[in-house]
């Protein structure tokens, strides 16, 4: 009658010292086992398919978290990059004195800052001598769509449209006269004389909407 209960007994101290090999680091071999207990055949080949399921589970589960940790670090590192320029964009271009040399600065030439932005090298050009009167809320549009691209502050671009045009006509060498300040034209005319421009270009630009 104490058949029983000795063979649970058995199958006990066998599942623990199979417990205690399987964490120990360096586990006896399958094989191993079923020739030390071979009346335990169905239990032993049932913990082995158990255990290497679980520990196919956590080895994946482990490089999965490792490779959840590197996006994470690379967000991260992302992100404070993209905050960080702003900033220092911005700390450099509070007072502009050439937009040419401003927009160098955010990292563009002329042509590609003009593609983003839906311009012409023609108006930048217009922009950077002032030749372009800042009273119209179509120009602001313009100057902050500009001023978002280069991270700066729009306030700091109209603040340099606002000074006088910073190129002369009839200038020469050969003249003795004091050259005379060019006038600023309209944006509308601005818009309309480019060339360059689309119609549909010059329809958004001019758009009041």
């Amino acid at each position: 009658m104490s058949t029983i209960p000795n063979q649970q007994q058995e199958l006990d101290r066998c599942f623990q010292e199979w417990s205690e090999d399987r964490s120990s680091g360096n586990p006896s071999t399958l094989k191993t086992w079923l020739e030390r207990y071979p009346q335990f055949t169905t239990q032993i080949l049932d913990w082995h398919a158990y255990t290497t399921l679980q520990e196919a589970v956590q080895e994946e589960q482990e490089t999965l978290d490792h490779q959840w940790l590197e996006i994470q670090k690379r967000v991260k590192v992302s992100i404070l990059q993209k905050l960080n320029a702003p900033i220092a964009a911005h700390s450099n271009s509070e007072t502009i004195t050439d937009l040419f040399e401003t927009i160098k600065q955010g990292g563009y030439t002329p042509q590609e800052l003009a593609s983003e932005t839906g311009i012409t090298k023609k108006i930048l050009k217009y922009l950077n001598q002032r030749l372009v009167k800042p009273d119209d809320v179509r120009f602001h549009r313009m100057l902050r769509r500009i001023a978002f691209s280069l991270r700066t502050s729009e306030s700091a671009l109209l603040a340099y449209m606002q000074g006088p045009p910073n190129v002369a006509v009839n200038a020469s060498y050969r003249s003795s006269a004091r050259p005379a300040a060019a006038e600023k034209i309209s944006f509308e005319y601005m818009i309309q004389s480019d060339s360059s421009l689309t119609e549909a270009q010059k329809s958004e630009w001019l758009n009041l909407s």
